[in-house]
């Protein structure tokens, strides 16, 4: 598939219709929702149109009617040219944002732990960092501490034999059960944390959900301390 100058916008995003909606699309057939506005001083007419799976397509319109693609070219130069390229992307950027959920988290344990959180604890991943957007973090609701931290990384930076992407939680533990628990294969020193107070689980499928999930328990009761 061709790399197109809005795929940055979009990566690790998922579609969100309700966002969508209330952002001013209109759903114009099922499971398909067009939203349009103007940029560049009302110069150009800007028809986006988005289906369920979040495929974008664009149309640019001058006054006259006639559509314009120069900003789709990334080879293509100019003081006008690039003003429209950013204008449009702005807009795009600013869909992805308003419209999207983040989706960059992609093992199902990552998926299941957000969901017992939110009904559990009605915390939501909160992604702090711009340079690292594979890096989010969960807080208590009633004290803002922390409690549990998400993190895609290089399996070699947690010590495995192996550079290939991996997902990980970070979570409290109390010192004096730490190092009971570290055993360097699914149990980690923390990574990015303070290595007395945290401790790292690799997200290999090794551990149920329900032993996860008592463990966040664990840390977020830690986190009321």
């Amino acid at each position: 598939m061709a790399t197109t100058i809005t795929d940055n916008a979009l990566k690790d995003k998922k579609f969100n219709s309700d966002k969508a909606l209330s952002f001013g699309f209109k759903e114009t057939a099922p499971d398909q929702y067009n939203f349009q506005t103007t940029i560049l001083d009302n110069q150009f007419n800007l028809a986006i149109e988005l289906n369920s799976n979040g495929d974008l397509t664009t149309e640019l319109l001058d006054n006259n009617g006639e559509i314009y693609s120069l900003h789709l070219d990334p080879q293509a130069n100019g003081t006008f040219v690039n003003e429209v390229r950013t204008a449009y992307l702005e807009v795009i950027y600013n869909i992805s944002s308003e419209c999207f959920d983040s989706d960059v988290f992609k093992t199902q344990q990552v998926k299941d732990i957000t969901k017992y959180i939110k009904q559990k604890y009605n915390s939501d991943l909160e992604f702090l960092w711009r340079k690292f957007p594979k890096n989010a973090i969960w807080r208590r609701p009633d004290n803002n501490k922390w409690f549990c931290l998400t993190i895609g990384i290089n399996g070699d930076k947690i010590g495995l034999e192996s550079d290939a992407d991996i997902e990980i939680i970070d979570l409290r533990i109390d010192t004096d059960d730490l190092n009971q628990v570290i055993d360097n294969k699914v149990f980690f020193p923390s990574y990015h944390m303070n290595k007395k107070h945290w401790y790292t689980v690799y997200l290999d499928g090794s551990l149920s959900n329900a032993e996860l999930f008592k463990r966040i328990d664990d840390s977020y009761d830690l986190a009321k301390k």
